[in-house]
């Protein structure tokens, strides 16, 4: 995608701003909505792409336990996490090759909670089965992505980050600025999708396919039909 936008190839596309910002401009901030939208707004402009309003998804990592345990452990934080694992609570984490290796993070999390994961209880497990690794007592502990529809369907509890840790990543639509220009109700359509997309919608949009293992078209199309968005059965 970045290169095509590089080459000016695509009219529209979807991006998350924290994954734009690090990967294409090696701003490695961790910006608010509002920052992060002007921040990309100007950069991308200047390259002939304009940034549309936002939706209000947030498609971050976080930490996630299963609710029950959750509760019973009185775990619903991540400071209340690392606490209970330096009281000797006997808990896996699991995690992903590339969690392991990123800058924001195992060892900088560690770093920001000034505590400190037992190597010998941190397992290494393939992103997709993270979930069901929890869903099954696989692991106590895992990384996720907070949008993801397993969260709510195999009841897991994500753990506040209450030392702002993990980076915003906020959805957008970007389109072509001459595009955008010759079609203004492109525009239009664009941003009345945006005002309808939070990340509660997107992780029950989420769940009917990862879970209920519905065709993301279906999906899709009731979606835009329930929000008014289309009409009939286009």
């Amino acid at each position: 995608m970045h290169a095509h936008m590089r080459a000016r190839r695509g009219d529209i596309y979807w991006e998350y701003t924290t994954t734009r910002l690090s990967l294409v401009y090696g701003d490695r901030a961790n910006y608010d909505k509002g920052a992060a939208y002007a921040r990309l707004r100007e950069l991308d402009l200047s390259i002939g792409y304009t940034w549309l309003r936002p939706t209000d998804i947030n498609n971050t990592y976080a930490l996630a336990m299963r609710t029950q345990s959750s509760e019973v452990l009185k775990i619903a934080t991540i400071s209340e996490l690392f606490a209970a694992i330096g009281r000797g609570t006997n808990l896996i984490v699991g995690i992903n090759k590339e969690f392991a290796e990123r800058p924001d993070g195992l060892e900088p999390l560690e770093r920001t909670y000034g505590s400190h994961f037992p190597r010998e209880i941190v397992r290494q497990v393939d992103t997709d089965y993270i979930y069901q690794a929890l869903r099954i007592s696989g692991v106590d502990v895992g990384v996720v992505f907070s949008t993801d529809g397993r969260i709510s369907g195999y009841d897991l509890q994500i753990l506040r980050d209450d030392r702002g840790f993990f980076f915003n990543y906020f959805l957008a639509p970007i389109i072509k600025t001459e595009t955008a220009q010759a079609h203004p109700t492109l525009v239009q359509i664009l941003e009345a999708l945006s005002s309808k997309l939070d990340s509660a919608t997107i992780t029950r949009l989420n769940a009917e396919v990862d879970v209920k293992r519905r065709l993301i078209r279906d999906v899709a199309a009731e979606f835009l039909r329930d929000s008014g968005l289309i009409q009939g059965n286009r």
